[in-house]
């Protein structure tokens, strides 16, 4: 139907030091439309294998704390819980 299904972001960095580059997996989107339909586990696993080809040792990405269907779609796939990150309003909001 010529309409996009969905897309994955994936930036792989060099660190200062290691020699290992960091690979992070920025955004994933999958259409309403289009999901339950494994069009995310395949953009998730070609990610994963082009991190891989530039050398990283793993994949990390982050999520939103609230979004349960993305943590047990994660997790099915390996992923395993890693950081917890904070964040603090600097406009005053």
């Amino acid at each position: 139907d010529g309409l996009v299904a969905g897309m994955a972001s994936l930036q792989v960095s060099p660190r200062a030091c290691d020699p290992v580059p960091e690979a992070e997996l920025t955004e994933i989107i999958v259409g309403e439309a289009y999901r339950r339909q494994g069009i995310g586990r395949r953009l998730l696993e070609h990610c994963e294998a082009e991190a891989r080809a530039r050398g990283a040792r793993e994949l990390v990405l982050m999520t939103a704390f609230h979004n349960g269907a993305a943590h047990a779609f994660y997790h099915e796939l390996g992923y395993r819980l890693y950081t917890v990150m904070m964040r603090k309003a600097l406009d005053g909001e």
